[in-house]
């Protein structure tokens, strides 16, 4: 039986950098969270997600056989403005989490921002699946939480790509992660708690 629920909300502010495609944005998200039999060590959470987007083309990093494209050439090279909306669910059970998303689930046309027409490149809809499991050690003040997700953007996975990382994480509010994307690349990272609702 569900016993208790709860409920949470935040705000996602980011910058990224892949590829020719440099995107910064920001969204508000909400989570609400089942408890199972009054325990937070199994739950089940359904989240929602919704903001803006800004994307631009990085040139400096532009390898075209076409230098006349005119998406490289034209006036509308600026930033294209959009908005976009995830969702996804997680099942939760003692250290072990299941999850599937779907990333840009509804999303409005790129525009770009000096004369409002349409740009030349689109969000794409994408389906993902992860998972992971917290392994405690030495008292609870360390964690490794090795993970794997699975993403696509077709829901039949004809192409996809596949990442597997581990995070090392002290006392819930220091940590650091390595992720490897087959047969693409490696990535490092971290990051730390400001706040119990802060990170």
């Amino acid at each position: 039986p569900v016993m208790s629920r709860k409920g949470g909300v935040g705000v996602n502010v980011y910058s990224d950098q892949a590829g020719v495609l440099r995107r910064i944005g920001g969204n508000f998200t909400y989570a609400y969270h089942i408890n199972f039999k009054g325990s937070f060590d199994h739950r089940l959470s359904i989240g929602i997600a919704g903001g803006l987007e800004s994307v631009r083309i990085n040139h400096n990093e532009v390898n075209a056989q076409d230098i006349t494209d005119p998406l490289l050439v034209d006036g509308n090279t600026n930033r294209a403005l959009g908005f976009s909306a995830a969702a996804g669910i997680n099942y939760h059970f003692k250290g072990w989490d299941l999850g599937i998303s779907v990333p840009y689930v509804v999303s409005t046309d790129l525009r770009y921002l000096n004369d409002n027409s349409k740009a030349g490149f689109l969000y794409e809809r994408h389906y993902v699946i992860s998972s992971s499991y917290d392994i405690s050690l030495g008292e609870d003040r360390f964690h490794l939480i090795p993970n794997a997700q699975a993403r696509t953007s077709n829901i039949t996975f004809k192409n996809y790509q596949v990442d597997a990382g581990l995070i090392f994480m002290y006392k819930n509010w220091l940590w650091v992660s390595g992720t490897y994307r087959h047969d693409y690349a490696v990535s490092i990272g971290g990051g730390f708690k400001v706040h119990d609702m802060v990170s």
